[in-house]
């Protein structure tokens, strides 16, 4: 604990690059493991994960450990990148689809069809 403190002081006070690189291995597969449960894909995992420990490292001059365990801090981040993650897909999902991008088939075609399909069913 005491050398986690020290690390991120360290991190904090002079971006210490080896000491960033210790808090990073130290949780990384934690927070990728954490990730991939909730995505449920290796490659988003990745991605997320990596861009999870980016927003650490730039706002860990932020980070206040009265106020919560650096942990507990790096979770709260990974939720919020995971919930992010999650909203842009729900939009994109959701998109209305312009009817001019829509092919809708000619009527003509659409009895055609479904007079073929009768006729295969018997």
């Amino acid at each position: 604990m005491y050398d986690e403190k020290r690390l991120i002081r360290r991190v904090q006070k002079n971006g210490d690059r080896s000491s960033a690189d210790a808090l990073i291995r130290k949780y990384y597969d934690e927070i990728a493991a954490y990730v991939y449960k909730q995505t449920g894909d290796e490659h988003t995992a990745k991605d997320l994960t990596q861009n999870i420990f980016i927003s650490m490292l730039q706002t860990i001059t932020h980070y206040n450990s009265g106020q919560s365990g650096f942990r507990t801090w790096l979770y709260k981040i990974a939720t919020n990148k995971i919930i992010d993650h999650h909203r842009s897909r729900s939009r994109i999902r959701h998109k209305m689809l312009d009817l001019d991008d829509v092919d809708i088939p000619d009527e003509k075609d659409f009895v055609k069809q479904l007079e073929n399909e009768r006729r295969m069913k018997s």
